[in-house]
């Protein structure tokens, strides 16, 4: 089953950004100031990764787009 967040942000990312969530990796939960954040990269189906990140109590994630690095 999983959890909410999870479900709050593939919605997010569906709507804001028409990304189909295929999977997280970097998950953190911590405590900051007092407030459970999370942060996860966001993987789409079709590449595309985003840097998500939600403190506890605020409706919608921050959500920015990777740039693509090359070295």
């Amino acid at each position: 089953m999983p959890e909410p967040w999870t479900i709050d942000l593939r919605a997010q990312l569906s709507k804001d950004h028409n990304c189909k969530l295929n999977f997280m990796t970097n998950v953190m939960k911590f405590e900051l100031q007092g407030r459970q954040t999370i942060k996860a990269r966001a993987h789409c189906e079709d590449k595309r990764a985003f840097d998500t990140s939600r403190v506890t109590g605020e409706p919608r994630f921050k959500i920015q787009q990777c740039d693509v690095v090359s070295c």
